[in-house]
């Protein structure tokens, strides 16, 4: 086996940290209505509008300043990069939605402290397989055998 160069990886792996962020954001931007203040009114109650809205507009703006930081090639952020940033705020997101959708559905008659360390590993476990094996997908199509 004769692995691809880790560029290809690289460049798939940042489009789809960018869908991912882009969707989670937008997820939890259209679930609290402090964000609706600025949409139309009938629009505010259809829930689908919001979330596509923002979401084009985080995938614009991300594609933007991934532009932007592109042409400064001698500013550097630091050790870590843009795109890990972008990912651990996704991974952070999705967690707090799983744990929401997990906290008003079941295990409800349980007591408090043993539910919510229940509904906190299950979240932890539900949205890191997904993760690890999206990795891995995109890994394992760049190895040439």
């Amino acid at each position: 086996m004769i692995p691809m160069p880790y560029i290809m990886v690289n460049i798939v792996s940042d489009l789809i940290i960018l869908i991912y962020f882009s969707l989670t954001t937008a997820a939890v931007l259209s679930k609290y209505t402090p964000t609706h203040r600025y949409s139309i009114s009938p629009r505010r109650r259809y829930r689908p509008i919001p979330f596509a809205t923002y979401s084009l507009l985080l995938i614009a703006l991300l594609t933007l300043s991934v532009h932007f930081f592109h042409t400064l090639k001698n500013v550097h952020i630091g050790p870590i990069f843009f795109f890990d940033i972008l990912f651990f705020i996704a991974f952070a997101n999705s967690l707090v939605l799983v744990y929401q959708f997990l906290n008003k559905r079941w295990l409800l008659r349980m007591p408090t402290v043993r539910r919510r360390a229940l509904i906190a590993l299950s979240s932890l476990i539900m949205v890191s397989v997904p993760v690890v094996a999206v990795s891995a997908a995109v890994v394992k199509i760049f190895i040439i055998k």
